[in-house]
């Protein structure tokens, strides 16, 4: 250990002290770079770390601002005592910083560091997100929230339809703020949207999106037909016509212009020699049929009685731009055809309750004997997906058996519960029915889309409407006041579905009202419709009211003498909060906040 026995060094600019051994004790060497380049707006750091002490005493740093460009105000520099000292400059101009390190015992020279900044970037960057392309009748989203702006400040949002397919009367729902969408209402169509960003010190500058409208794939239907009966799956004899009955639709309006049949046969035993599709212009029987007339298609079942087994007939349909549909029916070589079973998707809303997500609601199921006797049919309905693991399901009836005539049809009614605790247990699931006919099946799939419903608002109270503080004026004739302003905050979000809340909490201010704004918390959770408090502090930035003549060291030099005042300035502050259950977001609320000094 060191004692403070010292004396003034003549050469060397710096105070000695004598250990206990008796050796003189050296000053530490700042180290720092000579001049760094930069950009206003831009953190510019001040690294010292390189800096040393010769008998590796530990060191202790001052960083001072001594001087900055005339039109400086708002230059910040922190973290003075670290090693790596912070400096944000607010103004294009050279800015010199020194650094003095001590070890304890004695303080070694100064070192400068020359920041020179220029104006840098200041145009916005505008970055467009969109949901995808669309389908025809389909909204398209698009965002520019991760927009980059350098000045930190708000930016002005201006969105144009700038092309558009011909027949259109597509439309931006919104021409300023960062998001909007529109509907592509021409089928195969291109959309471009561009948005153009403004600041107050550059821009403007703009992007461009391009979405092409997706081909709707069409839809086809393919039907036995064997008079009078029109089934999705019949009984056939040996050697046995059967005509098919075709009937399409598309979305876009396209023309479906090319059919494909084709068949596999399902027996363990093999397959009925002569079975096959006459096509239209081809002799003989085709496994595949490729033709533009559908309804000249026939259909062989082959010789050879024995073999049991079932035909599964497929037809494609493809439009003019590739989409493609395929739908099949089954011709069973047996005493008795596997009933038909039809399923339809559906939806439904949720509902929290009890720290659960739940749903209820129904669905149908429908049942075809085509057999010409009586059957008894057995029918199961089982889950194959859900949105997550822990999300528990119940179907009523899980299975059961109906008595069904020759030619009846029935309907199955199921009734669903979903629920879970976690919040993506609203999404799609999804079920297969089965019905059988001995062993004899057929299986139908069906999904049920829970849905979500955004939020429907926020609410902020408390906030007065002006408030008034004790002011100073410093060195440049600003007004301050030293004391923060805090706001107690009373916040509730209303969802629809009655989900639990999330509210965000933000604040938008003037540059020239260089308060800092404190949430505790910043994002809170609430039950729907709860009542919340929050707490807001105004908090300003560091200033320095005076510079005196003072003594470092028997060396005189300029210090500040308040280094450290936390200044609230007057000016209007914008408090905010934007309410979401989690899953969508809902629109926000705020209110202004005015400090004036008495």
């Amino acid at each position: 250990m060191k004692r403070p026995l010292c004396f003034l060094a003549i050469f060397a600019l710096s105070w000695g002290c004598t250990g206990g051994g008796g050796g003189i004790n050296v000053a530490p060497t700042a180290v720092v770079p000579s001049s760094i380049e930069a950009e206003v707006g831009r953190v510019v750091y001040l690294d010292a770390s390189s800096s040393y002490d010769p008998e590796g005493d530990p060191l202790k740093f001052y960083w001072n601002l001594e001087s900055i460009p005339p039109d400086s105000v708002d230059v910040v520099l922190a973290d003075r005592y670290a090693p790596v000292a912070v400096l944000i400059p607010d103004v294009p101009g050279i800015y010199s910083v020194s650094l003095t390190v001590s070890d304890g015992f004695s303080t070694g020279l100064p070192a400068g560091v020359t920041v020179n900044v220029s104006p840098g970037v200041l145009k916005p960057t505008p970055v467009i997100e969109k949901s995808g392309d669309p389908l025809v009748g389909e909204r398209v989203e698009l965002r520019a929230d991760l927009s980059v702006n350098p000045l930190q400040e708000e930016m002005n949002f201006r969105w144009e339809l700038v092309d558009a397919p011909e027949g259109s009367s597509a439309y931006l729902s919104v021409i300023t703020g960062p998001y909007t969408s529109f509907v592509a209402d021409v089928p195969h169509g291109r959309y471009r949207a561009r948005l153009t960003l403004r600041n107050r010190k550059g821009g403007p500058a703009s992007n461009t999106a391009t979405l092409l409208v997706k081909n709707s794939p069409p839809r086809v239907e393919l039907m036995a037909v064997r008079v009078p009966e029109r089934l999705k799956s019949l009984p056939v004899a040996s050697q046995e016509q059967v005509e098919f009955d075709v009937s399409t639709a598309d979305p876009d309006g396209d023309s479906v212009e090319t059919f494909v049949f084709t068949y596999t046969y399902r027996s363990y035993a093999g397959e009925p020699t002569g079975a096959g599709f006459h096509c239209p212009g081809y002799s003989g029987y085709h496994n595949t049929c490729i033709t533009t007339t559908p309804e000249e298609v026939l259909f062989f079942t082959g010789e050879n009685s024995l073999f049991e087994g079932s035909f599964v007939v497929s037809l494609t349909g493809m439009d003019e731009f590739g989409g493609t549909a395929v739908d099949s029916v089954v011709l069973e070589r047996a005493s008795v055809a596997p009933p038909s079973v039809k399923t339809e998707d559906s939806s439904t809303g949720h509902l929290f309750l009890r720290g659960e997500y739940t749903a209820e609601t129904r669905v149908k199921a429908y049942f075809t004997n085509s057999n010409t006797d009586s059957q008894r049919l057995d029918y199961s309905v089982q889950l194959q997906a859900r949105p997550r693991s822990d999300c528990h399901v119940s179907i009523t009836p899980p299975s059961g058996a109906l008595d069904m005539g020759a030619g009846d049809a029935a309907a199955l009614d199921i009734a669903i519960h979903a629920s879970g605790s976690h919040r993506r247990c609203v999404g799609t699931y999804r079920f297969v029915v089965e019905g059988c006919f001995g062993d004899k099946c057929m299986e139908r799939s069906f999904a049920l889309h829970v849905l979500n419903k955004a939020p429907a608002g926020a609410g902020l109270f408390g906030l007065p409407a002006t408030v008034e503080v004790e002011c100073e004026t410093d060195a440049d004739g600003k007004e301050y006041s030293l004391d923060s302003v805090n706001f107690q905050l009373i916040v509730s979000g209303r969802d629809t579905d009655g989900d639990p809340v999330i509210l965000t909490f933000s604040a938008d201010r003037p540059e020239e009202n260089a308060n800092g704004i404190v949430f505790s918390p910043g994002v809170l959770r609430c039950a729907s419709g709860e009542a919340c408090p929050v707490l807001a502090t105004l908090k300003g930035s560091q200033v320095c009211v005076s510079r005196e003549l003072s003594w470092c060291l028997f060396v005189p030099c300029w210090i500040c003498v308040k280094k450290e005042i936390h200044a609230v300035r007057p000016g209007k502050t914008f408090f905010s909060v934007q309410v979401s259950d989690g899953m969508a977001a809902g629109p926000s609320t705020g209110s202004f906040v005015e400090v004036k000094c008495r």
